[in-house]
């Protein structure tokens, strides 16, 4: 209880720390679909490093490693930055789980998570 509202709080606490929420569906027990919106998380967040993520996971087409790895290096270049995944339990699809994991590792020191 109060989990996403503390989350929120805690984005408001460093207005200089850009931060990426994403709260999370079914839907993204779809890797490709969980991949995309990861990516336009990032976009989203305006982060001039990361700008043009989604572009290049466009481009890669169909999900597999190449995707992924566009994806951890997006997660990967820039400044820290704080990850939101509100409402991770509703996804239970193991390929979806194993981006998480591989975006959680990715994440630079000094991000929070």
């Amino acid at each position: 209880y109060g989990k996403s509202i503390l989350a929120a709080q805690w984005c408001t606490i460093d207005p200089s720390r850009p931060w990426v929420w994403i709260r999370l569906s079914g839907a993204d027990n779809d890797p490709v679909v969980l991949s995309r919106r990861l990516t336009e998380g990032l976009d989203r967040a305006l982060l001039a490093d990361r700008s043009g993520a989604a572009q290049r996971l466009e481009a890669l087409g169909t999900p597999g490693v190449d995707q992924l790895s566009a994806l951890l290096r997006a997660v990967t270049e820039g400044p820290p930055f704080l990850l939101v995944l509100d409402a991770l339990h509703r996804v239970t699809n193991l390929a979806s789980l194993q981006i998480v994991e591989a975006v959680i590792d990715a994440i630079p020191p000094g991000t929070l998570k």
